[in-house]
């Protein structure tokens, strides 16, 4: 029988863990644009979400943020290749976006 210790620190569950809790909490934060506080921030839409939803979504998308933020913090603690991997690929990311932009 595996240890739970050993099976939270596993890679695959670890990455597993960070993109559902991340998507889960997209779709939520797409859920919350229509409730009352957040809808006035955009644009007027025909979709409203009742205001008795709002509560139990705030709890999921911060529950499932804050999943997703433990699981990324665990791995780049724990796994020197993606702490060096993780700048070069930001700094790519913003040269590339900055290139993509500057010759549009």
């Amino acid at each position: 029988m595996m240890n739970i210790r050993a099976f939270l620190t596993q890679p695959l569950f670890l990455t597993t863990a960070m993109f559902i809790g991340l998507l889960v909490a997209w779709l939520c934060a797409v859920q919350l644009r229509f409730a009352y506080p957040f809808r006035l921030l955009f644009f007027d839409t025909c979709i409203n979400t009742p205001d008795e939803e709002v509560g139990p979504l705030l709890v999921v998308f911060s529950t499932t943020l804050s999943l997703a933020t433990a699981s990324f913090v665990t791995m780049l603690r724990r796994y020197e290749w993606l702490r060096r991997f993780l700048p070069r690929f930001l700094i790519g990311t913003i040269a590339f976006g900055f290139g993509v932009f500057v010759t549009t």
